[in-house]
């Protein structure tokens, strides 16, 4: 954005920043900053503190406090040119379509990657997901995160520069990779020896969520100290299964382990029977 320095404020409040006036209003100079810097709050000695993140000019005007439902506040800015440059979305041929590569190894059950060639001339990219556009950056790579299991969703990119933009890139459909659970049983019951620790119970362990501190299931104490390692959790599945394997998650807390029995398959060998 481009803009005049301002020739003069003028306000009408009891006291201001550059002056004051009773009932009549007064002319001061604002305060024009022409490439505000946003990066003010770095610690004494770091080194991104040497680094300027400007934006758009501002100007600023500060009132004395007072009591606006008695007094009447009122600012007049002269001198200013509000003459933006926005980009323009009109097609520009110049500019090629990008082409969209999915990272196949990074897809997962809840997130999906992709990258796009970097177009000549482009300085930024609109991206359009699930059929909603947005995203408009610099970057030439996207990381779908938070996805339903085995969901669908499509992609496309396009250039833009101050010109105007490319076409679209060809439609890109990926689907997330399978519930990572889906062959997972879900314990009837479950019980620690001794309890578990600060109300936390017995079902977090089987909840999926191993990434998650809020829901695991911390062991309690014995003899009055919390070490309560080495004490057995049952489990009852209702049913008779054989397990490929056990997988166990350490807790998110780092002293406390979490015990997590969440095999990532199974298979019936026998008919089902209730255990004895």
């Amino acid at each position: 954005m481009r803009s005049a320095r301002p020739s003069r404020t003028s306000g009408s409040s009891s006291r201001s920043a550059w002056g004051s006036s009773r009932g009549a209003a007064r002319t001061w100079p604002g305060a024009h900053d022409a490439a505000p810097n946003l990066n003010q709050f770095c610690l004494e000695g770091e080194g991104f503190a040497d680094t300027k993140i400007t934006t758009t000019p501002k100007l600023y005007v500060k009132f004395a406090e007072t009591n606006v439902a008695q007094n009447a506040q009122t600012l007049t800015v002269e001198g200013f040119e509000n003459a933006a440059e926005l980009p323009t979305d009109e097609p520009n041929d110049a500019l090629a379509a990008p082409v969209i590569t999915v990272l196949e190894d990074q897809i997962t059950p809840t997130s999906i990657s992709i990258t796009w060639d970097e177009v000549e001339g482009a300085t930024s990219y609109y991206l359009r997901v699930d059929g909603r556009a947005g995203l408009a950056s610099g970057l030439t790579s996207f990381t779908h995160t938070g996805l339903a299991y085995d969901s669908t969703h499509t992609y496309e990119v396009r250039a833009r520069n101050a010109e105007g933009v490319s076409a679209w890139s060809e439609v890109v459909e990926v689907r997330t990779a399978q519930d990572p659970w889906r062959n997972v049983p879900t314990p009837v019951s479950a019980t620690l020896d001794g309890g578990p620790w600060g109300g936390y119970e017995e079902k977090y362990a089987f909840d999926h969520k191993p990434e998650s501190s809020a829901g695991c299931l911390l062991s309690g104490t014995v003899d009055g100290t919390a070490n309560g390692t080495g004490r057995a959790l049952n489990i009852d599945y209702g049913l008779a299964y054989r397990f490929e394997r056990l997988e166990y998650y350490p807790s998110a807390f780092g002293y406390v382990r979490t015990r997590s029995r969440t095999p990532a398959r199974s298979s019936r060998t026998t008919p089902p029977r209730r255990p004895s």
